[in-house]
């Protein structure tokens, strides 16, 4: 479920979020096509031929110093060509051009770049595109956007990001923070000896408005910051069950990016954008069940445009839980029930 924020009351959105690597066409349908046409002369349409998806990323920065991108698509049955479509044809000339010697460095190899048409697929055919997340159903995730508002954002990131108490830690790849409880990612526990201060006061506006709104977890005692910068992400994985209770919120502020969620069944996976200034709530399935994580790249395709990600820093509220009381889920698959108090935050592979 999506929900807006404005100055009235917030209202509700059927469909739940846009983004995904490979984006919708011009006309707002998937980006998803049937065939190729070769066309001798310029189009908007430029085809890149060998491409897989570690070389996406690059595809898309390069893509963008050609002229203004309309989409970047994937066909459904051969995952090695991307189509990048221009809003000009001049910019798609340019790109025809230099397409192939610009992304050369970057790819180690060369690819095949020529012009043109896409065939849409017949109604009847019912063909999908690998990447489309609409009517992919999340049970118990809720997205609101405007959670905050512009100045509310700028008065937190300068208190988190510029203010005297700063303190970022690196023990991984991204720099974090943290308030309250620790979960700490050596030992791979909740460590309830260290001292575990009350959440910022700066945050109580926040935290109020989440129990305001029912929203899980409405009286957190944990706070974790991540920074990630442009290229920088986390591996699908599912908070440990052990360490917290049900119910995970995270506030993206700074910038929007692309989530990617995964039903463990491997099929689903909705491709969630969330933009600056929103609030992610996890609970139930989406919670214990569905692992969340975020590519590493610099941009995502967000409702057909190429869209550069920014610094984003995520503010991710969590309640531990009493390590008396054992995880009740019916999630045994991603639960570590069995073992004594928090193991590790799951993974998954891959």
């Amino acid at each position: 479920m999506v929900e807006e924020r404005g100055a009235g009351p917030r209202a509700t959105i059927d469909s739940q979020g846009l983004g995904s690597a490979v984006g919708p066409t011009t006309g707002g349908q998937q980006g998803c096509y049937e065939r190729l046409r070769g066309d001798g002369g310029p189009t908007r349409h430029v085809c890149l031929m060998g491409v897989s998806e570690r070389d996406d990323d690059a595809v898309g920065e390069v893509s963008l110093s050609f002229g203004k991108v309309s989409s970047i698509e994937r066909n459904a049955k051969n995952r090695g060509i991307r189509v990048v479509t221009y809003d000009a044809v001049a910019d798609a000339t340019a790109a025809q051009a230099g397409l192939a010697a610009g992304l050369a460095p970057r790819m180690g190899r060369t690819v095949a770049v020529h012009f043109c048409s896409l065939v849409p697929p017949k109604p009847r055919e019912g063909l999908r595109c690998t990447s489309e997340t609409a009517g992919v159903d999340v049970p118990g995730l809720t997205l609101i956007k405007g959670f905050v508002t512009e100045e509310e954002e700028g008065s937190l990131l300068k208190h988190f990001v510029q203010g005297d108490d700063v303190r970022w830690t690196g023990p991984l790849k991204r720099r974090v923070q943290h308030f309250g409880r620790v979960f700490d990612y050596h030992t791979r526990h909740v460590d309830f000896d260290a001292p575990a201060p009350p959440l910022p006061e700066c945050l109580t506006d926040v935290v109020r408005e989440m129990g305001d709104r029912g929203l899980k977890p409405s009286d957190p005692d944990q706070l974790t910051l991540n920074e990630y910068k442009p290229g920088q992400g986390i591996s699908p994985h599912v908070d440990t069950h052990s360490a917290f209770e049900d119910g995970l919120a995270s506030l993206s502020l700074g910038s929007g990016c692309v989530m990617d969620m995964r039903h463990p069944d491997g099929v689903r996976v909705k491709n969630l954008y969330l933009p600056r200034g929103s609030l992610l709530v996890m609970e139930g399935p989406a919670r214990y069940e569905w692992s969340h994580g975020i590519a590493s790249r610099k941009t995502d395709m967000v409702d057909g445009v190429l869209t550069r990600r920014a610094t984003r820093i995520s503010f991710t509220f969590r309640r531990v839980r009493d390590p008396a009381v054992a995880c009740g889920c019916d999630f045994a698959k991603s639960c570590d029930r069995e073992t004594p108090v928090a193991t590790a935050t799951f993974l998954k592979k891959g």
